[in-house]
């Protein structure tokens, strides 16, 4: 099932990806001629715009280059730095300037990171285009994007919705994690939940949803903060390995995915703080660890998969999903297309999905072990019926029906047991059979447990022909009513064997009782009371004489 879900999310993210990329790619451009500007580690522009320039000045970084024609907007796409300015130069001279400042992006950003300046009009033609960054935190590598044709437009619907159900996916899947752990007291939902927590900080925050809430974060702030929402994000993936493999693992192996999801973190936490001169090394740092994460967790999960982990399997299936997007945002990403934002969706999506996936796996492993630990719970209440419950009569057997008569003295101020013993029953065993005995006691046993329920008392075969009868809450002259009802409910018990009806009478001890005593106090006083009235002629009622301190 799990499979097949898997399968249908990936045609569902190729479809939506067939759909986003002609919205996002091309939507809003008239033309193809563009340039891309890309600052690399060689301080040289990259591809796409001929005699472009570097330059750096102070605390600004400087890229120049002539504009093509019909140029309409400039985008750039990192974004981690303090202020940004555009300078369209034209050819009479004239010079018009852009800006944006960390903390304001005005209505200039636009989803996946990207900041747009549209070109503005201007009656002689655009010579050149020059880009200055200020305190650019990732100063080698920045990408500018300089777009013909009609202005990029701001998201789509398809974009909207696209970024609406995502959200909503990860947001719904984390309360639904969070609340499946807190009601099973398990860890691996917990992990779930964090984990979509860390997804849907980054998504929120690369989307830049999160301005609409908090615009004072954009730029720097905000890409910091989506540093740490992703490495949190892996390092949780760790950790619900962690949860449900663990046990499937050798000890070295659960320690080193520990080790790795708090190196994880730790560098992350490192890389979203750090100063801009030691960023890039941060990132380097950054990168090496999670690929060595990524390594430890997919050893861990292929080794405990192979030795019959079903959550091992369900993660491995389930996270195929976000690498695959992984991977071809990285590929789409690559500066042959920079205003291609599809791959990014494609992650998002992934994720969503990915994260409701596992979702739903976890809730069916759940339901799966509680569905289990219900039917363990019946049958030990079965067995526990059945091992105080007489086969042949169905009443309480000796062993429940003292359990119940101990609860019920300690708690009630007076008690009465009526010890019940069926006269000649061995001869009617013995002309009859022991069958037609046995439908005799089964008759009897059901007059008693009639009149058992009109008395409110416990009703149980103490053995043989012996039946016990215990009342809560009963003086003497309740007592005695209680033992002669039951004596006639006996007698009324018949049953029929080769054409002759079979009947019998019974003698009772009565013997009564106060709180705190003792079953065993009580039962002795009432079985020498039923022996005297098996003495005194039988079918008959006979009082417990002596308190029962001295019968014990």
């Amino acid at each position: 099932m799990f499979v097949r879900l898997v399968s249908h999310s990936l045609i569902l993210i190729m479809a939506l990806f067939a759909i986003v990329s002609p919205a996002t790619g091309k939507a809003g451009h008239e033309a193809v001629a563009s340039c891309t500007l890309i600052v690399s580690s060689t301080d040289q522009p990259a591809n796409k715009c001929s005699s472009a320039r570097v330059v750096e000045k102070g605390d600004w970084l400087w890229m120049t280059a002539p504009a093509p024609t019909h140029v309409s907007a400039v985008s750039i796409k990192q974004s981690r730095f303090e202020r940004a300015v555009v300078l369209f130069q034209y050819a009479d001279g004239s010079s018009l300037r852009r800006e944006v400042r960390a903390g304001d992006y005005g209505s200039h950003w636009r989803v996946g990171g990207s900041i747009v300046f549209a070109a503005p009009q201007h009656s002689a033609p655009l010579s050149s285009v020059a880009i200055g960054i200020k305190d650019a935190h990732l100063n080698r590598l920045i990408k500018a994007h300089l777009s013909t044709g009609a202005l990029e437009p701001p998201p789509s619907a398809v974009e909207a919705m696209l970024i609406g159900a995502g959200l909503s996916l990860l947001l719904i899947s984390a309360l639904a994690n969070f609340l499946i752990g807190i009601a099973v007291r398990r860890a691996e939902p917990l992990w779930n939940a964090a984990w979509a927590v860390g997804v849907l900080g980054w998504a929120a925050l690369w989307t830049q949803v999160a301005l609409f809430i908090a615009p004072q974060i954009a730029g720097t702030m905000a890409a910091r903060a989506a540093t740490l929402c992703s490495t949190a994000a892996i390092a949780c993936a760790g950790g619900y390995m962690y949860a449900v493999s663990g046990r499937f693992l050798p000890r070295w192996g659960q320690r080193a995915l520990a080790a790795n999801a708090i190196l994880v973190m730790a560098v992350g936490g490192f890389a979203a703080i750090v100063p801009a001169a030691m960023l890039l090394a941060a990132a380097t740092a950054l990168n090496i660890v999670v690929a060595v994460a990524a390594f430890s967790l997919v050893w861990a999960c292929l080794c405990a998969w192979r030795r019959g982990s079903s959550a091992a399997r369900d993660f491995a299936l389930s996270f195929s999903i976000p690498t695959a997007a992984v991977l071809w945002s990285t590929y789409t990403d690559s500066g042959l297309n920079p205003g291609d934002e599809s791959g990014l969706y494609l992650v998002l999506v992934a994720c969503s999905l990915q994260i409701f996936g596992l979702t739903i796996g976890t809730s069916l492993r759940m339901w799966a072990i509680r569905h289990e630990r219900d039917a363990a719970l019946r049958i030990g209440t079965q067995l526990a019926a059945l091992a105080e419950t007489d086969p042949l009569t169905g009443l309480l057997n000796r062993r429940g029906f003292i359990g119940r008569a101990d609860g019920i003295l300690l708690t009630a101020n007076q008690a009465a047991l009526v010890v019940l013993d069926l006269d000649g029953f061995k001869g009617i065993n013995d002309r009859s059979g022991h069958h037609a005995g046995d439908e005799l006691l089964k008759a009897v046993a059901d007059e008693l447990s009639k009149a058992g329920l009109e008395l409110d008392a416990v009703v149980g075969r103490l053995g043989g022909e012996e039946f016990g009868v215990l009342l809560g809450r009963c003086d003497k002259a309740k007592a005695e009513q209680a033992a002669e009802a039951l004596r006639t409910a006996v007698a009324a018990a018949q049953t029929t064997s080769d054409g002759n009806v079979l009947k019998t009478t019974a003698s009772a001890g009565l013997a009564l009782g106060q709180t705190g005593d003792s079953f065993t106090m009580l039962y002795k006083a009432a079985d020498r009371a039923l022996y005297k009235a098996k003495r005194l002629g039988r079918d008959r009622t006979e009082l417990a004489e002596s308190r029962l301190s001295e019968a014990a």
